[in-house]
């Protein structure tokens, strides 16, 4: 038997029901727009790669946000 979840507060259940409206919005956009999400494994190589390359800010190494769009602009440029 599934444990009962405990009860939220008025805010909590508004700024869940915020942040679900916002990712269904962004879903949508990317279906519209034809882009799908991957997730892609790298190690210190790939990040080191990105920098050497200039994809990728030194100062921004340890952001996964910038390294996710680092490999993405990466591939999107071999791809044209």
């Amino acid at each position: 038997m599934t444990p009962a979840r405990p009860p939220r507060s008025r805010r909590a259940a508004a700024a869940e029901c915020k942040v679900r409206a916002r990712n269904q919005r962004q879903w949508r956009a990317r279906q519209r727009d034809g882009i799908a999400i991957a997730f892609v494994p790298y190690d210190s190589n790939v990040i080191n790669f990105l920098i050497a390359t200039r994809w990728l800010d030194p100062a921004r190494a340890d952001d996964r946000t910038e390294i996710g769009k680092a490999i993405a602009a990466l591939i999107a440029d071999a791809a044209r």
